[in-house]
Parts: structure tokens; C-alpha cells; sequence
């Protein structure tokens, strides 16, 4: 099949989280099942990004109607313009079997129908949607969040001009019907692999005396200062942290470090390569992860996939993809029982340790992005079919 794939940013943008890297690497891996695949991601025009050799796909660039990519760009919502114009140019010139859109760049798509056969496929890769979604509005709140949050009613018109909806996790699919009022048969379950790395990698013993290892976006989202607060609470007051990503400019990771009075024993790396980051995580003793929202959880998977005890929330989809009774799934904001459980990891490392084992053999059986892949080949088909 020839398969053309939408995403809001890329991999190696100045912002990029789970989507961008779900869509490389679902690309990936069905360029390497036969399939021709084209992605389109979106930039800036100022933008010089540097696409690695390694990609075996290929890339094309619509644009980013902003200065920068940045997730909350006034003008974003305008990307399914520059994204539906670029797709059109690429149907001109080829036959193209399917689109899958991973967002709101794909709203637009539905309309090249028209002239155009294609299988359109759309795969929301938000974790979470406003309250005011849920409910009936008065014109005043309807007014006010289409206008301050254009990007959901963007994405309301590529949801349901989709042939097909997909979600990374049951308790996603549930949200989509709710909020985009879709029938239970029009949006089906695939969840995330992870990169084959995280599964490839040797198996590692851990140790306590490690650092405490924080992972992923710097952001409030995923709760780097309820880590940071945790930490500072943390009984054993010679243990150091690690904390790896990027953050945003909202979130002031120094002055957090100070108000909590632990910067001396934290230490800051920025965003690492996946082979890096294994690499880092060999020194750790455990992964703390407080997420307040999560559609999949690509971080927790992978720190499991590595074999690290994992303290995380039960928010989003965690408690489904995280196989049971292997990990310490917090409420969200709950600090005390967070650090109730880290302490409690470092007292029965042991225990700790065979937990994380367990999830970590299920984990390398169930979520690689061949079997994505796989079933991805299924709904583009189906869909063909209808």
C-alpha cells in the first residue's frame, strides 16, 4: 500500500512528545513491512530541522503557522490548511491508498474525497479533552472555547470525516465517543508500541543506591514538580536524582530545584537519544513519573521495558497498559503516597525488582510497533472494504 501519514510537528522539533514519535515510528516499521509511506509534519518557516539518515521513509514538510513550533500556537488550527493543500499535490501526483492523521492537521483531508479515493484514518493522540466537551454549552461558553480552544473544534471535523477512528487504549476510545459522539464500531483499540530499543536492550540489575530517574517532557502535565517535591521529601537524603528531557517555558525547573531545597543532589540532562537514554537509566534505582495525563504512557512502557521499578498514576490509560500488580499506580497529586512507595521500593528492593521483572517480560511480548503495525494493516483494509 501506499500510505500517507499527518502529524501536528516531528520527532525533531523544538516541541515534540508521544504523537510525533508514535507516527515515526509506526512509519518506520510499516516502510519495513513493504509498504511505501510518506509522513507529512508540519514546521515552521523558520525552522532548519535536520532529518536523521536513519529515516527509511519519507518526509515532507507543511507549514507550521507560527514562529516556532510550539504546542500552544495561537494560529495551530491553520496547519490543516497547509497539510490539506500539501496532500492534495501528493494525490496529484501518485495513487495513494490510505491517509492516517494523528490530529487536527488531518481536518480538512476528508474533503479531497471528492476527487480523490483514499482510506482516511484518524488517530486523536490527545490524552485527555476539556470538560466543557462533555456537556451541553450555552452560546456564551460555546463562543468563548471555540474561539480560545480552535484546535478541538479542528479536530472535531477530522474525527468525524474519518472513515476510521483508532485509540491507543479502551479508556481513550471511551472519551472520542463520548466527546465526538461516535458509535463504539467506528473507533478501534491499537495500542503504542515502543521503540524497538527499549525491547532490544540488555537486561540490566539494578541497583538502590541509584539515583531516583525522572524522564520525558519537563512540563506540569507530567508532573516534573510533584517529582521534584517527592524527591526533596525522600528519606534517604544521600540518594541523588536524574532528571532528562526538555522543558517548556513555563515550567522553571531551577526554581523549583531551590524552592524545595534539593538542587544540590539533582542533577539536569537534556533531551537524550533512546540508545543514551538506556544507557543513563543502567545507573538508576527506580522511575518516578507522576504524570497528571496520559493517552498511552510511551515513558512508563519504556522505563518498565528496561526492567526499572516504576512509581507512577493511575490517570489516562496507565492502569490498562501497565500490566497488573507490577508497578505503584498513585493518584494524581497524591505526594505522600508517592513517597510512601519510593521509600517502600528502596526498603524491598528485591520485591521491587521481581515486580518490575514480571512487567517487563509482559511488556516485550505485548507492545512493539511490528504488531501496531499489524493491526493498523487490518483497519486500512477493512475500511477499504466498506
Amino acid at each position: 500500500m501506499n500510505i500517507l501519514l499527518t502529524v501536528n510537528f516531528s520527532p525533531w522539533s523544538s516541541y515534540s512528545g508521544g504523537g510525533q514519535y508514535s507516527t515515526h515510528y509506526l512509519a518506520t516499521s510499516l516502510q519495513e513491512r513493504g509498504h511505501s509511506v510518506t509522513v507529512i509534519y508540519t514546521k515552521s518557516l523558520r525552522e532548519k530541522i535536520v532529518i536523521p539518515n536513519t529515516v527509511t521513509y519519507t518526509v515532507k514538510w507543511a507549514i507550521f503557522f507560527g514562529f516556532s513550533s510550539k504546542v500552544n500556537a495561537l494560529l495551530r488550527p491553520l496547519n490543516a490548511v497547509s497539510v490539506f493543500f500539501l496532500a492534495k499535490q501528493l494525490l496529484k501526483k501518485e495513487k495513494i491508498d490510505v491517509i492516517h492523521s494523528q490530529g487536527e492537521e488531518g481536518a480538512l483531508i476528508k474533503r479531497l474525497h471528492k476527487k480523490y479515493s483514499f482510506r482516511f484514518i484518524v488517530t486523536p493522540r490527545y490524552p485527555s479533552y476539556p470538560e466543557a466537551m462533555y456537556r451541553k454549552q450555552t452560546f456564551i461558553e460555546w463562543f468563548l472555547f471555540h474561539t480560545t480552544r480552535a484546535k478541538y473544534t479542528v479536530l472535531h471535523y477530522a474525527i468525524t470525516g474519518a472513515d476510521q477512528c483508532t485509540a491507543t487504549s479502551p479508556s481513550i476510545r471511551k472519551e472520542i465517543c463520548a466527546v465526538f459522539n461516535l458509535p463504539e464500531n467506528k473507533v478501534t483499540v491499537i495500542p503504542n508500541g515502543i521503540n524497538s530499543l527499549f525491547l532490544k536492550c540488555a537486561k540490566h540489575d539494578f541497583n538502590k543506591d541509584g539515583y531516583i530517574l525522572f524522564f520525558g517532557r519537563l512540563t506540569f502535565n507530567k508532573g516534573i514538580d510533584v517529582f521534584i517535591e517527592t524527591f526533596s521529601r525522600f528519606k534517604n537524603k544521600k540518594q541523588r536524582a536524574v532528571i532528562i528531557g526538555r522543558s517548556d517555558n513555563k515550567t522553571d525547573i531551577p526554581t523549583l530545584l531551590t524552592k524545595y531545597k534539593c538542587k544540590d543532589r539533582v542533577d539536569l540532562i537534556n533531551w537524550l537519544s533512546s540508545d543514551d537514554l538506556i544507557q543513563v537509566a543502567r545507573g538508576a534505582s527506580m522511575a518516578v513519573l507522576p504524570s497528571r495525563e496520559e493517552s498511552f504512557g510511551n515513558a512508563m512502557i519504556e522505563a518498565l521495558a528496561m526492567g526499572l521499578p516504576l512509581v507512577t498514576t493511575s490517570v489516562g490509560s496507565l492502569p490498562e497498559v501497565i500490566p497488573e500488580n507490577t508497578s505503584f499506580l498513585i493518584p494524581v497529586n497524591n505526594s505522600d503516597l508517592i513517597v510512601e512507595r519510593m521509600n517502600w521500593i528502596i526498603e524491598n528492593y528485591d520485591q521491587a525488582l521481581k515486580m518490575a521483572r514480571t512487567a517487563q517480560e509482559q511488556i516485550r511480548k505485548k507492545y512493539n510497533w511490528d504488531n501496531s503495525a499489524q493491526l493498523f494493516e487490518k483497519i486500512y483494509r477493512q475500511t477499504s472494504n466498506n
